[in-house]
């Protein structure tokens, strides 16, 4: 499977994850009955981003880790925040629940064995090429 198709898998990953856990969120709030402000957050149209273009951003951003990182997380932690903003936007980042997410997000992924093969092999390739 090539670095991009395996992307593409991740960022569907996120995607489900990231509905999920706002799904749970809006669930909880409405059983509790406390309200949450919520900023709306747009996908980025097709046309104006590709995955060839988040698979640079990746290789410019993480090209510093070491094969360590990415074995302790810490390579897919900083993946995850990265694509989180690159799909939904930088205004994400002003979420409150934005590193809860993402932490709960990493928990997910590295926990799954097969979702943890699929990143480090990806990770991998897009470090080292």
């Amino acid at each position: 499977m090539e670095p991009v198709s395996r992307l593409n898998k991740l960022l569907e990953i996120l995607r489900q994850k990231q509905a999920a856990t706002q799904t749970n969120k809006t669930s909880k709030n409405k059983k509790t009955g406390l309200s949450s402000e919520k900023i709306t957050v747009e996908p980025h149209a097709v046309q104006h981003h590709d995955i060839g273009e988040l698979k640079l951003l990746v290789k410019s951003r993480l090209r510093h880790l070491s094969p360590e990182d990415i074995e302790n997380g810490t390579a897919t932690a900083q993946f995850i925040d990265l694509v989180l903003t690159w799909e939904f936007g930088v205004q994400l980042l002003n979420d409150p629940e934005f590193i809860t997410m993402s932490k709960k997000l990493q928990e997910t992924m590295l926990h799954n064995k097969k979702t943890k093969k699929i990143i480090t092999l990806t990770l991998t390739e897009l470090i080292d090429t």
